[in-house]
C-alpha cells in the first residue's frame, strides 16, 4: 500500500525492498544469496593483499592461477543467471522488461548474454581498481581469464538450452 507523508507520494517500500516475492522458488532465493556472497567474496578477494607464500599462491593449478579466474566468474555467471529465474519459467530468464517484445528463446539468450556481460564488466572495474592500489598489480591475462568464465557459461547454458529445445521439437514430430 502507498501512502502520503507531508504531500509528497511514498511507494510501499516493503514491496519494493522484498527479495523474495510469490514468483520465486526456492532455487532463486537460494542463488540470489549465493550471488551476493560471491559478489562480496569476490569484491574482498581483488582488492586485499595477498602474500607471495599464501593460500591463493599455494592452491594455484597454473603459474599464474588462471583457473581460479575462469572458476570463479564461470560460478558468477551462473548465479546470477539463476537469480533471475522465474518460478515456472522452465529456465527462462527473469521478466521480460525491455526485451518484452521478443519470443522466449531471444528473451531467454539475449537475458543470459546480458548477466554474462554484467558480471565480466564487474570483473573488468575490479581489475581497474587494482591498478590504483599499491599492493595488487592490474593484469590484463586476469581479465581474459574471467572473460573465458562467462563466455563458457553463457555458450554451454545456451547450447544446453537449445539441444532441449530441439530434442522437444524431435519427440513431438
Amino acid at each position: 500500500m502507498s501512502g502520503v507523508a507531508g504531500g509528497i507520494h511514498m511507494p510501499d517500500l516493503g514491496r519494493i525492498a522484498s527479495w523474495r516475492d510469490e514468483n520465486m522458488g526456492w532455487i532463486v532465493v537460494t542463488a540470489r544469496a549465493a550471488f551476493g556472497v560471491w559478489l562480496m567474496a569476490i569484491t574482498v578477494l581483488a582488492v586485499v593483499p595477498h602474500a607471495d607464500d599464501g593460500l591463493m599462491v599455494q592452491t594455484n593449478v597454473t603459474a599464474s592461477g588462471m583457473e581460479k579466474h575462469i572458476l570463479g566468474y564461470f560460478v558468477g555467471a551462473w548465479l546470477l543467471v539463476l537469480a533471475q529465474r522465474r518460478k515456472g519459467a522452465k529456465g527462462g530468464v527473469g521478466d521480460p522488461g525491455m526485451l518484452e517484445y521478443c519470443n522466449a528463446g531471444t528473451r531467454k539468450m539475449m537475458g543470459v548474454w546480458m548477466s554474462g556481460g554484467g558480471v565480466f564488466g564487474y570483473s573488468v572495474v575490479l581489475e581497474g581498481v587494482q591498478a590504483f592500489l599499491p599492493y595488487r598489480t592490474f593484469n590484463p591475462y586476469d581479465i581474459i581469464g574471467n572473460g573465458v568464465g562467462v563466455g563458457v557459461f553463457c555458450l554451454i547454458f545456451l547450447a544446453q538450452s537449445r539441444g532441449g529445445a530441439k530434442r522437444e521439437v524431435r519427440h513431438w514430430s
